[in-house]
């Protein structure tokens, strides 16, 4: 039995509260604790007392005095939102639940964005991570469901844990080069997403524990529309990535990936997976369950594979792979063109034909 992590910013808060229209905060006000006005839904403005030391206001939004921190957003705000310069933190869940918030402008001068601190705004279309941060932290975009992308600048080395959890409206996602660390459920439930690329820069995919003691990540997990994987990363975390990506056909492991784990698991429509010589080992389960799993193209030659695949006494390595014919590619059968047509003119309208000879595998001919 599996125990599931919930995103920072699923809980839900008392409704008593949804009706506050204007919170003023008075100059005695010394202390705000985190998340004092969490699920205050219905809120249009903060008001703070030009005389407050530790707390102002301006556009209605919440900020430290020196307006260094943004502490919480209205979450009737609508439109489009250009922070000030002066912020360098947002905190946590700032934003929460401004599902009229169509844009928000990130300044550069932005150094923290805490956890959370836009979940739940389903009006956000698009978002541009400035190169002032070095990490996109957990449950960051978690269920904006009308976020179609995300600009992530070079500065980013990490992706926290379900950092776009629920994000229904993401088609297509890809991470830059600088990224070393992706997170547990980062992308679980993007029932959007067709097709991702984990750069090779990644080294590790977060883990959990279940009940059993089995390690998971399922930083993909239900992205149900998902259908091209391209893994470019040397070493890919543990199994369950991609539990219930019920429409994943394709994966390809390039030439920079050493180790290939369990990490496509049960993975029913898979069709066909690319792996290259340059891995070192393959987990035994690593195809378990890929009933759908025709074809394995292996860029290496046949004695390579067998290393990979079989024991000293003839014992298959892998399992799920009865059904799969294995492809070799490799310099010695590279495709070769040997004749193709001379002519290459036609005249429109009519029909042409011509024969090409080739050797080797893999070739495709396209005449313009």
């Amino acid at each position: 039995m599996r125990s599931w992590r919930r995103p920072v910013c699923s809980c839900r808060f008392p409704p008593r509260f949804s009706h506050l229209k204007k919170i003023k905060i008075s100059a005695a006000v010394q202390t705000i604790q985190l998340g004092a006005f969490w699920g205050c839904t219905g809120l249009t403005a903060f008001e703070a007392d030009r005389n407050n030391q530790y707390y102002s206001s301006d556009n209605g939004i919440l900020y430290n005095k020196d307006k260094t921190v943004l502490i919480q957003c209205p979450a009737q705000k609508s439109g489009s939102l250009q922070i000030p310069d002066t912020v360098t933190k947002i905190t946590t869940k700032a934003f929460d639940r401004c599902i009229y918030l169509t844009e928000a402008v990130i300044p550069d001068s932005v150094a923290t964005l805490d956890p959370a601190a836009f979940c739940n705004c389903t009006g956000l279309t698009y978002m541009i991570i400035p190169g002032s941060l070095n990490k996109i932290s957990d449950s960051l975009f978690a269920n904006c469901t009308g976020l179609t992308g995300v600009s992530i600048p070079d500065s980013v080395k990490s992706v926290g844990s379900f950092a776009f959890y629920g994000c229904t409206g993401i088609k297509s996602f890809t991470l830059p080069e600088s990224v070393v660390w992706i997170g547990s459920c980062t992308f679980s439930g993007c029932t959007g997403l067709t097709e991702t690329t984990i750069p090779q820069s990644v080294k590790k995919m977060s883990v959990c524990t279940d009940m059993d003691g089995e390690l998971y990540s399922n930083a993909f997990s239900g992205c149900t529309q998902l259908k091209n994987v391209i893994f470019r990363g040397s070493t890919i975390g543990y199994g369950h990535n991609f539990e219930r990506c019920t429409n994943l056909e394709s994966v390809t492991f390039s030439d920079s990936v050493d180790t290939v784990t369990d990490i496509v698991t049960s993975c029913s429509h898979l069709k066909s997976v690319t792996i290259h010589n340059s891995v070192s080992s393959i987990a035994k389960d690593a195809f378990k369950g890929c009933a759908s799993l025709t074809d394995l193209y292996f860029h290496g030659t046949e004695s390579e594979w067998k290393e990979l695949s079989v024991d000293s006494d003839g014992n298959a390595l892998i399992s799920g792979l009865n059904n799969t014919t294995i492809h070799y590619i490799y310099s010695g059968n590279a495709p070769q063109i040997i004749s193709q047509p001379a002519d290459t003119s036609a005249t429109v309208g009519r029909n042409v034909s011509f024969s090409v000879a080739a050797e080797g595998n893999g070739l495709s001919y396209q005449w313009y």
